[in-house]
């Protein structure tokens, strides 16, 4: 049984995972792609959704608006849906780069100007006052 707020959850999924490397298709601590990674923290944390491309949950969840696109847990777009992350806060978010592997990266310069867009949480049991803190 797990245990914690789902923030906290979400959190400890996602910090455990920082620095394994970037592998195609890979969903475990062997290597992750980016919506491997995605799918494989919120898994874990309690969120039951098919692991696919990005593409698909962005045409399965809906569309994040105003503050929520700054808050804890939702998901960042970018490449015309090419990759996703984990907003962190309004700078940063978490994802399975390429060349660097799980890390957290910040949204100023190159990644913002790949924004495509923002979609809520996975994880619908998330009280919106859990995820606006920002994780340290």
């Amino acid at each position: 049984m797990m245990t914690g707020s789902p923030a906290a959850l979400l959190r400890n999924a996602i910090t455990k995972r920082l620095g394994v490397r970037y592998r195609y298709r890979g969903t475990d601590d062997r290597g992750y792609d980016c919506s491997g990674f995605v799918w494989s923290v919120f898994k874990e944390t309690g969120a039951d959704y098919e692991r696919g491309p990005a593409r698909n949950l962005w045409l399965q969840l809906p569309a994040a608006t105003g503050q929520e696109t700054t808050q804890f847990g939702t998901l960042v777009f970018f490449n015309k849906l090419r990759h996703v992350g984990i907003v962190r806060d309004a700078d940063t978010f978490y994802h399975a780069s390429r060349r660097n592997g799980v890390k957290l990266s910040r949204f100023a310069g190159y990644w913002k100007r790949r924004i495509t867009g923002f979609r809520r949480s996975p994880m619908a049991t998330f009280p919106h006052h859990s995820m606006s803190a920002p994780i340290e």
